[in-house]
């Protein structure tokens, strides 16, 4: 079995999906910022991408009304875009933005069309994925759809060099070349691997690795995807056997989060598992519990997660250069006539 450098290390995680990759240094900002969409249409961003601070930039008109949370959030063609689905089914809300401040809104009226999650491409296409269907095009406003497999609903995008990959919600995952989006194949080889729940999926050194529940990791190698697929079951000796529900990369490693846990590795080129226990309160010295987001960006891994306890739904946020060493963040709620709304999604953009 070829061996990767996944290091997990466990963590009880108490506050209130794209992964990167790169190194750099982290005293030196970089241009861009984190941005967050929660519950109401409600829009958060930090002040630079050093900052673990998280100020109300926008409420979503949209979003607060005609449509309900956000499903899918990312930064590509120099722009944020944001998802989330029509109540009653009727439409998907599409919002893009240049600042995450100003905010461009509208609604592409579908029937019975539910959409999970986007994707921008190396060359600015959006690829918009859901059930049984998949939305494409560089405009937003004038996207192509096509059929996706019956019964099938998209749970994740992703790009590997010329090949789109869609993992679905049952555990299996198709491919199709980026210029036809048409004709997809189902990858096989990992159907018969993802014998349990398979939750998030991420592209990272030399890997492409999937995660889910009883600490399932299988991992195959990316170069030559999909001529050459070898999925490996990664063996771990976990403290903790639960459901792995993010996974990133960045800095070279890889982290992730469990329903209570952090996962973190040390290298990408040799495994070893190395749980020890990480502790974060909130700024009301709640606990935090659970993660709703995972991200990374110039040079940080970023989460968000919900206190528990008697004050549950304070939202907050952590940043890590390693995914180890974790530093507490705030995510001020003060919109008014919202309350605390739930962060749903977060990415990193460079505007």
């Amino acid at each position: 079995m070829k061996k990767l450098a996944l290091t997990l290390v466990a963590s009880m995680f108490l506050v209130a999906c794209n992964s990167g990759g790169g190194s750099t240094n982290p005293n030196t900002p970089l241009p861009g910022k984190f941005v967050l969409a929660g519950a109401n249409g409600s829009i958060y961003a930090s002040l630079t991408s050093m900052s673990n601070v998280f100020y109300p930039s926008a409420i979503l008109q949209n979003v607060g009304t005609i449509c309900s949370q956000p499903t899918g959030l990312t930064f590509g063609a120099n722009k944020y875009v944001l998802v989330a689905n029509a109540n009653g089914e009727s439409g998907v809300c599409i919002s893009q933005s240049t600042n995450a401040k100003n905010w461009d809104e509208f609604i592409i009226t579908t029937s019975n069309t539910h959409i999970n999650t986007v994707l921008v491409t190396s060359d600015n296409k959006f690829i918009l994925g859901g059930n049984s269907v998949i939305m494409s095009g560089y405009d937003l406003h004038n996207l192509q759809t096509n059929n996706f497999i019956p019964g099938k609903s998209i749970k994740k995008l992703l790009q590997n060099d010329s090949i789109i990959i869609a993992l679905c919600n049952d555990k299996t995952i198709y491919y199709a070349s980026s210029n036809d989006l048409s004709n997809w194949t189902q990858d096989t080889n990992f159907s018969q691997q993802a014998t349990t729940k398979i939750d998030d999926i991420t592209i990272g050194n030399n890997y492409l690795i999937a995660v889910g529940a009883y600490a399932k990791i299988l991992y195959t190698n990316k170069n030559n995807y999909p001529q050459d697929i070898s999925w490996n079951n990664l063996t771990n000796d976990l403290k903790s056997n639960q459901e792995i529900k993010f996974i990133a990369y960045g800095n070279g490693q890889y982290a992730g989060i469990t329903s209570s846990n952090l996962l973190s590795n040390v290298g990408p080129s040799s495994f070893s598992i190395d749980e020890q226990n990480l502790s974060f309160k909130s700024v009301n010295n709640l606990p935090l519990n659970p993660v709703n987001s995972l991200t990374f960006g110039a040079g940080y891994f970023m989460l968000t997660a919900q206190s528990s306890g008697i004050d549950a739904g304070v939202n907050s946020s952590a940043n890590s250069t390693d995914g180890i060493n974790w530093n507490l963040g705030v995510i001020v709620s003060s919109i008014p006539l919202i309350g605390i709304p739930i962060i749903q999604a977060s990415t990193f953009g460079s505007n």
